[in-house]
């Protein structure tokens, strides 16, 4: 039987993404009360994980990214090279963000 309890749950759309300079970027802005609920603060620090078909951010004391706070918000701006976004979302217009306990997961 599943436990559907353990799935992740869809925290929003984004639009797919835009380039600068060359380089794929993807942002990440939601209020941080909405993202605590998946247990992100404020002043947390994040790793960011490119796979195949997704890019994974993972709540780390220890990470190398630190999200910008503006206006009770949480922003975090993802860059990575344009081929790599071709492979990953194949053009797709908007991505889901899904949020489960300590991580978020963009995907087409």
């Amino acid at each position: 039987m599943n436990d559907f309890t353990k799935l992740p749950t869809v925290v929003y759309t984004i639009k797919g993404t835009n380039l600068n300079k060359g380089r794929a970027r993807t942002w990440i802005e939601k209020p941080v009360g909405e993202l605590a609920v998946f247990g992100f603060s404020a002043d947390m620090r994040v790793d960011i994980e490119f796979l195949a078909d997704r890019i994974v951010v993972t709540a780390n004391p220890d990470g190398k990214r630190k999200p910008t706070i503006r206006n009770g918000k949480m922003i975090l701006d993802i860059c990575y090279p344009d081929a790599q976004r071709a492979a990953m979302f194949n053009g797709a217009a908007r991505l889901t963000v899904w949020g489960e306990p300590g991580r978020l997961i963009i995907t087409a």
